[in-house]
């Protein structure tokens, strides 16, 4: 992994604050800067379009909810988050604001637009859904900042992370009818000090999705590209990060990185491992009332063991690795019972190995 100066996000929001002071709040005596705010996205599993309606972006200097509004943009308009990639970005808004420190930052987001990859569709048979958020459209819907925005002498950046992949919560089977819940995730950090992680995900066929977390709050998800296996997480505030690799098939990877001021962690790679499907071994032990225990065995170790039903006689050696066993039936009172060599495959359920104990 090496280091130079989670890119997944629905939206990135930048934010250049240009200040005349330092002042610990906004400022009473004239001084103003210009907030300037930019958007970029990131594609997100299974959507094809996701358009969000924005009429408001507003500051608020202190921690109190109804706080007073410093407004950036009042102007409604709508954008294609997926439009926005690569970074390409799209103007917010820019607004002069009094100089000093705002402790919250609040998009009034009326309404989502989500239309699915084809040939997935919603429960009603379209694939295409308005979506509302609660509150989303009134008092807006909070920004997890990384710090307070302090509006400084110079120019200052910050970018608001709109996690698609957290955002839009699908149900329903792989490839069938879907409902989707709107429940937007947003994080922003200063520019100047936000770095990136990026590296490659190998099979790049996998089609990981990688996320990345800070105890058990995913920050950001993006997912890595199908022929190079590439991923980046732009924009993440600086801090220590477990980076989770995930895909269907294969096991989980993780790997701990730290992300100081500005810095770009490459290298950051994953070399995923197919899951191993496990098989089972059944059958019966006669007689059922003999209580006998059954043992999976390999070589002189013991993989497993299972208790037979004591009125069916019934017994199921489960999650078994692929390998070839010996089966051992044991109870008190009666010889024990071997069966084997028992190969069983990936994935396959070997069936009738059945005993019958002599007392």
């Amino acid at each position: 992994m090496t280091r130079m100066r989670l890119g997944t996000t629905i939206a990135a929001l930048a934010l250049a604050l240009v200040a005349c002071n330092d002042d610990n709040g906004p400022s009473n005596g004239g001084d103003t800067g210009t907030l300037t705010l930019r958007l970029t996205d990131a594609p997100g599993e299974e959507i094809e379009s996701a358009v969000i309606y924005v009429s408001q972006v507003y500051l608020i200097p202190g921690s109190e909810e109804d706080g007073e509004r410093v407004v950036i943009s009042d102007t409604p308009a709508s954008y294609d988050l997926l439009s926005l990639q690569g970074g390409v970005t799209a103007l917010l808004g820019s607004e002069e604001i009094p100089v000093g420190s705002y402790e919250q930052l609040r998009m009034v987001v009326d309404s989502a637009r989500v239309t699915l990859v084809p040939p997935v569709l919603f429960d009603d048979g379209t694939n295409t859904a308005l979506l509302k958020v609660p509150s989303g459209s009134t008092s807006g819907l909070k920004v997890n900042l990384s710090g307070p925005i302090e509006i400084v002498p110079g120019e200052t950046f910050w970018v608001v992370d709109f996690d698609v992949g957290q955002s839009f919560v699908f149900q329903g089977p792989p490839g069938g009818p879907k409902s989707v819940h709107f429940k937007p995730v947003i994080h922003a950090t200063a520019v100047d000090v936000a770095g990136s992680i990026s590296g490659t995900v190998t099979p790049a066929e996998a089609n990981a999705t990688l996320y990345a977390t800070v105890g058990t709050d995913t920050v950001a998800t993006t997912t890595a590209d199908g022929t190079t296996g590439a991923y980046t997480f732009a924009f993440i505030a600086p801090g220590d990060y477990t980076v989770l690799a995930r895909a269907t098939g294969y096991d989980d990877a993780t790997l701990p990185v730290s992300v100081g001021d500005g810095e770009d962690v490459t290298g950051v790679d994953f070399t995923l491992v197919a899951t191993v499907v496990p098989g089972s071994i059944s059958g019966t032990v006669t007689p059922a009332a003999s209580a006998a225990t059954v043992y999976a065995i390999v070589g002189t170790d013991t993989v497993t063991t299972a208790a037979a039903d004591i009125t069916t006689g019934a017994y199921t050696l489960a999650n078994l690795p692929p390998d070839s066993y010996t089966v051992l039936a044991r109870a008190v009172g009666f010889q024990d019972g071997t069966q084997g060599p028992i190969v069983v495959a990936e994935g396959q359920n070997v069936i009738d190995i059945n005993f019958t104990l002599s007392p």
